[in-house]
């Protein structure tokens, strides 16, 4: 590509983006726009978090099994209980998937199961949900967080497996 030509997408790009702050909101397909253009576009990658202190004792995760999905994948239920005297704040939380183990041998086998819908990973590579309360952004004592669905596949034909689950606080960041 020439350089005028660059010259010239760049300023397409541009003024698609002024029009936009001076016309209002709108929603953008990024990667339309850079394919048209002729950009490079990634994807932005999932967030990482490095989580604080394990908190299951006193933010209780229950799951329950809810069958498969057209893509074939097991879908759980979870609902973090608060079971704590005071309120936690939800924000600070996330549900972690800690272990998958096959039930026949007990044998880990978090490396042969895909997490499809999780909002990011940890340091260590483990996926993570955001827990959200159903009222507010406090979760007070015996109060349960609004149901995560979590999607687990398997890629081994691992047909019994249970996944374990940790919440964590995040900590404040900067």
């Amino acid at each position: 590509m020439k350089r005028g030509e660059r010259a010239w997408k760049r300023m397409t790009l541009l003024l698609i983006v002024a029009g936009l702050a001076v016309g209002g909101w709108a929603t953008l397909d990024t990667g339309r726009i850079a394919g048209e253009l002729g950009v490079a576009s990634t994807p932005a990658p999932a967030p990482v978090v490095v989580p604080g202190p394990d908190l299951t004792a006193g933010a209780l995760p229950h799951v329950r099994a809810k069958g498969q999905d057209i893509e074939k994948a097991t879908v759980f239920e979870v609902r973090v209980k608060n079971m704590t005297s005071g309120s936690v704040p939800a924000k600070a939380l996330v549900l972690i998937v800690d272990r998958v183990t096959d039930n026949r041998n007990g044998e880990e086998v978090g490396d042969r199961i895909d997490v499809l819908n999780a909002d990011g990973h940890t340091q260590d590579g483990k996926s993570y949900y955001r827990v959200e309360a159903d009222h507010g952004v406090w979760l007070g004592p015996a109060e349960k967080a609004k149901p995560i669905q979590v999607k687990l596949r398997e890629r081994d034909k691992i047909h019994f497996f249970t996944p374990s689950f940790r919440v964590r606080e995040v900590p404040a960041q900067g």
